[in-house]
């Protein structure tokens, strides 16, 4: 079983009582220990608690515990609080965190300092924007995406913004919406997102328990997860009946006695053309 892993992320950052953030650095003024960087609440839609995030910081933390951390962090000072906080680099510093507890020689970690001051609108911006290692999932960018809205934000502005499609931003936000049983069903990857959407519309907060069943079929025959409907192919003779039938109208009915009726000459034509490539 997944069990969750603890990091001081997860904890209030070691007291400095430093006056500014050249106080609290290392020697050189470029690295820092990542026990004294606060990360705020709601700073990152990302989900640290999947065996997929799990599998992801294994591998980076052997990576940086042989070769350090590459790609610095950003961070903050601030004044108010006397903290150093973090803007960029969760991932990251998290698995220097793990590595400090474990017992590594990594102790420290580099960063850049920015001077901007963040509310959380903007933080979440950040976070859905920078993405410079592992990519958020859809629905981790839900979560981003609904924080924005809850600003007032519009899923046009979204869109613009983080440079994703409507089509993506939309079912972000529908999927975050969801039930939790669809929720985890999505994150377990053992239903698609496009399915879980079309059950919720179709079935509302009755969605998870539709699809409960059918995903105990498919892990008991290694049927891989459950993906949307395909909608059987179109048969162009009945969509043109359907036309015919349209344009006749009235005169097309049971009382009908006539001998015949009248049909535009473009569907004729049309009629004409399927018989030709059939």
């Amino acid at each position: 079983m997944y069990t969750k892993p603890t990091t001081k992320t997860d904890e209030e950052p070691e007291s400095t009582g430093a006056a500014k953030l050249s106080d609290i650095v290392e020697p050189g003024g470029r690295r820092i220990k990542p026990s004294l960087i606060l990360v705020e609440p709601n700073h990152n839609p990302r989900k640290f608690d999947t065996p997929e995030m799990r599998e992801y910081m294994d591998g980076l933390k052997a990576s940086i515990a042989a070769c350090g951390v590459n790609l610095p962090i950003t961070i903050r000072w601030d004044a108010a609080i006397g903290r150093a906080v973090l803007v960029d680099g969760e991932t990251r510093l998290r698995c220097c965190l793990e590595l400090a507890a474990e017992g590594s020689t990594v102790r420290t970690i580099p960063f850049v300092e920015s001077k901007q001051a963040y509310d959380e609108a903007q933080r979440t911006m950040l976070a859905l924007q920078a993405n410079q290692g592992r990519p958020l999932t859809q629905v981790e960018a839900g979560s981003g995406f609904h924080r924005l809205v809850g600003h007032g934000w519009s899923v046009t502005e979204i869109c613009e913004k983080v440079g994703v499609t409507r089509r993506y931003c939309e079912e972000a936000l529908e999927i975050f919406n969801a039930p939790l049983a669809v929720k985890a069903m999505v994150q377990s990857k053992v239903v698609t997102i496009g399915r879980a959407i079309a059950e919720v519309r179709k079935h509302g907060s009755d969605a998870g328990t539709v699809l409960a069943p059918q995903v105990a079929k498919a892990a008991s025959t290694g049927s891989g997860p459950i993906r949307r409907e395909k909608k059987p192919p179109i048969n162009p003779y009945q969509v043109l009946v359907r036309k015919i039938a349209t344009e006749v109208g009235p005169e097309w009915d049971d009382d009908y006695t006539g001998e015949y009726i009248k049909v535009p000459i473009d569907l004729v034509r049309e009629v004409l053309l399927l018989a030709d490539a059939a």
